[in-house]
């Protein structure tokens, strides 16, 4: 059992009663704004810089990304920042990864590759091929997990399987399949090209082809309550469904230049990412239909219009984003948004504490409700989002969500259980970021310092 002492993440307060804290709020207009705009690039690990990665997930407190093409062919990150290399036994031309069931999968696009198609892995590091045998090439393109089942796709075939160790194939639908992905109960499918663009199924198995506008239609997400697709080239170049089955479309930016390639949702918004473009390279929207053209991302290379952007994930506050180069030799591998949570770009600052015979100071909680005791931080069954707001003085109006997030300087000292608890590993400071949303208006996002004995 640690009894950890609250201390200021800038100056600390001393009151009568005891050390209570200082609390960072940061302003959500500016933090959105920084989000969006301040796409910095990432260093990949030095001997990656032939690989063309394709695809990333997230899970298990890890990013996972796969290549195609160079020495490596896989490699990690716990923060999205700092990426290490791994091994696989075979180079197979990985082009799309999941998770699901506690484990990542991905699948290859090895043009001629016929066997070894899969190969799975625990944590990013240690992975495991699969037998799976086509008669023709598989071909693939993308992969999903969804209702206890993992969905392949590619040209030649549609492979199914509940715990991504054993298989089962199946001719695909004619078409040229691009994107799945997994909610309210189907998968959902787009195409480039073809007679369909879209399929969906309850099962993975039996697919129902839906009629939906011609485009080249390059990658699906769901979020919210709808599927958001985006196409490659052309106006429309988005579409939207609640169901799968009825889209309606509608254009990401002032012209269609850009060549979107990949969409995600996080943060109750969906970002849309261009391989190539004359203009911006990053678009974003609140329901899919309508959407802001945020920021251009310049990449070095004889081509500076090209990106090679390929896939995109939202994980722990942040979206990540791993390319190819794009034509031209460029050398963008990594892309992340900048965490306004941690950088806190504007910042005013209060101190939460309570004083007998003293009114509490602003966005602190009364002196009954504000405690003096040291707060317990234990290893197991630590304090949620609620308790840990109380016990600093900010406010969680009724009906309101709490919860809090470990700072990524602090994941070796403390830790958030899945069920929200604060947790303690080891002594040192730990620093998290407690956000309370209310009902209606913005959420309030404060920053405090534990330093645990």
């Amino acid at each position: 059992m640690k009894k950890p002492r609250l201390i200021s993440a800038v100056v600390a307060a001393t009151v009568c009663l005891g050390l209570i804290g200082v609390a960072q709020n940061v302003n959500a207009d500016t933090a959105a704004k920084a989000e969006w705009t301040a796409w910095t690039e990432r260093t990949p690990p030095a001997d990656t810089s032939d690989a063309r990665w394709n695809s990333i997930a997230y899970g298990n407190g890890t990013f996972v990304a796969v290549a195609t093409q160079g020495t490596k062919h896989v490699m990690t990150s716990t923060n999205g920042v700092d990426w290490t290399a791994r091994d696989v036994a075979n180079s197979k031309g990985w082009k799309a990864v999941t998770f699901g069931n506690d484990l990542f999968v991905a699948v290859s696009a090895e043009l001629n590759g016929k066997t070894n198609l899969i190969m799975t892995s625990p944590n990013g590091i240690d992975w495991t091929i699969r037998p799976v045998t086509t008669t023709l090439p598989l071909n693939a393109t993308s992969i999903a997990y969804g209702g206890g089942k993992f969905v392949a796709i590619g040209s030649n075939y549609f492979l199914t399987s509940q715990d991504g160790i054993t298989w089962t194939n199946q001719q695909s639908p004619s078409g040229f399949w691009r994107s799945i992905t997994y909610g309210k109960g189907a998968f959902v499918v787009v195409g480039q090209s073809g007679t369909n663009r879209v399929l969906t199924s309850a099962n993975g198995t039996d697919w129902t082809a839906q009629a939906v506008a011609s485009g080249s239609w390059s990658s699906v997400a769901f979020g919210g309550d709808r599927f958001v697709a985006i196409a490659g080239v052309g106006s429309p170049n988005v579409m939207t469904s609640t169901d799968g089955t009825a889209w309606e479309t509608s254009t990401a930016g002032a012209d269609d230049t850009a060549t979107l390639s990949t969409v995600a949702y996080g943060k109750n918004l969906f970002v849309a990412l261009a391989s190539q473009s004359f203009g911006k390279s990053v678009f974003t929207s609140t329901d899919g239909k309508e959407w802001t053209a945020r920021t251009s991302i310049d990449t070095p290379g004889s081509n500076t219009n090209s990106k090679g952007l390929n896939s995109l994930v939202y994980a722990n506050d942040m979206f990540v984003a791993v390319a190819d180069g794009g034509i031209g030799g460029g050398t963008l591998r990594i892309m992340t948004t900048s965490d306004p949570l941690a950088t806190a770009p504007t910042t005013t600052t209060t101190t939460v504490a309570a004083k007998k015979g003293a009114s509490p100071a602003t966005g602190a909680a009364s002196p009954a409700e504000a405690s003096t005791k040291p707060l317990t931080i234990p290893a197991t069954n630590g304090p949620n989002a609620r308790i840990i707001a109380r016990r600093v003085g900010v406010p969680v109006p009724e009906g309101a969500k709490a919860r809090t997030r470990v700072a990524p300087e602090s994941k070796k000292i403390c830790r958030i259980s899945k069920k929200g608890n604060l947790l303690s590993i080891k002594s040192g400071t730990c620093v998290i970021f407690l956000t309370v949303t209310p009902l209606e208006g913005k959420p309030l996002i404060t920053r405090h310092s534990f330093q645990i004995d």
